[in-house]
């Protein structure tokens, strides 16, 4: 029987709802996410002699390990997609999607392949569930923000009025 190992933290690029997504070399498909633990984590992850799978891209998430969960095992047999629950253990809604900076706690194993295999690749960690503690709302971006000094901000420096229902008078459709 496998023996789970318990983390909390933040997640980012959290892609477990639904259908798997392509992989990196887009060779197969997967459920993926990255996973920033706080400093009880931390501490656990080197316990289990993974620190070498953390990696820190000097961005918002520090210092964090992806997860990953393939599609299709290497012997061909399907994976089962990675559980979310909510904090009462709820299954969740998979039309809520999970935003970066989500608190977390991550139900995860430790398979090793053996002494022969190098560092990197002696360790296979595998997610089996997410439990969300704090959800951040996922908001899609559809581009990166202009410099605050853009020519283009100008056309849109005058408020926005917000209508009230009723404050056009007629439809214009009405004819």
């Amino acid at each position: 029987m496998a023996q789970f190992s318990y983390v909390t933290g933040k997640t980012y690029w959290t892609k477990v709802l639904g259908s798997p997504v392509p992989n990196y070399n887009r060779d197969g498909n997967e459920w993926t996410f990255d996973f920033a633990p706080d400093a009880d984590g931390l501490k656990k992850i080197k316990e289990l002699g993974i620190e070498h799978k953390l990696k820190n891209k000097d961005d918002e998430r520090g210092t964090f390990i992806q997860f990953k969960q393939r599609e299709i095992q290497a012997n061909g047999k399907p994976n089962f997609p990675i559980t979310v629950v909510d904090a009462r253990d709820r299954r969740w809604d998979p039309d809520i999607k999970i935003g970066n900076g989500s608190t977390v706690e991550v139900k995860f194993r430790v398979v090793d392949y053996g002494k022969d295999k190098a560092k990197i690749a002696r360790y296979g960690v595998y997610p089996a569930a997410i439990r969300v503690l704090e959800l951040q709302p996922y908001e899609r971006q559809e581009f990166a923000p202009l410099p605050e000094d853009s020519k283009y901000l100008d056309n849109f420096a005058e408020p926005v009025e917000d209508f009230e229902e009723g404050a056009v008078e007629g439809d214009p459709l009405d004819g």
